[in-house]
């Protein structure tokens, strides 16, 4: 179990879940890591995290709206 305050951790299980082809649930953890860091206005981390969800999600209206 990861710890909710490590968001260096947090990311990096969300990458790997791409390298286990669990992209749903990457998308999902890059999303919830967002929002999260938004809220603790660690904004370019935030951004950072919608990228990477967006680089396994394209087609995500969600994320391409966030990001702009």
């Amino acid at each position: 179990m990861l710890d909710p305050a490590d968001y260096v951790a947090r990311l990096a299980a969300a990458r790997a879940r791409i390298d286990v082809n669990d992209q749903a649930g990457a998308v999902r953890d890059f999303k919830d890591l967002a929002r999260e860091l938004a809220e603790k206005d660690r904004n370019d981390e935030a951004i950072e995290a919608l990228r990477e969800a967006a680089s396994v999600s394209p087609e995500d209206e969600e994320i391409r709206a966030q990001l702009l």
